[in-house]
């Protein structure tokens, strides 16, 4: 099992970041392959609702998401963290 963690503040070694890393530590006690991701500093463009997603496969939007849409497919659960 693969648990992908997201971490969505803009603080560094915040409250919801010390949570997340427990939650992830809990879930390698139960055998899980986890990672933590930050979207600190990240340039994550919103949705312009073209529907190249839909027609092709891919977004139009080239943006640091890119990297995170594998991970988010190869992964078995989602942790969600932020302020």
């Amino acid at each position: 099992m693969k648990v992908l963690g997201i971490y969505g503040s803009p603080r560094k070694n915040g409250n919801s970041e010390i949570l997340l890393k427990e939650a992830l530590k809990g879930s390698q006690a139960c055998s899980a392959k986890t990672e933590f991701v930050s979207l600190r500093g990240k340039n994550i463009a919103p949705c312009i609702a073209c529907l190249k997603c839909m027609q092709e496969g891919v977004c139009a939007q080239k943006d640091d998401m890119q990297d995170l849409y594998p991970k988010l497919l190869k992964a078995d659960g989602l942790i969600f963290a932020s302020p």
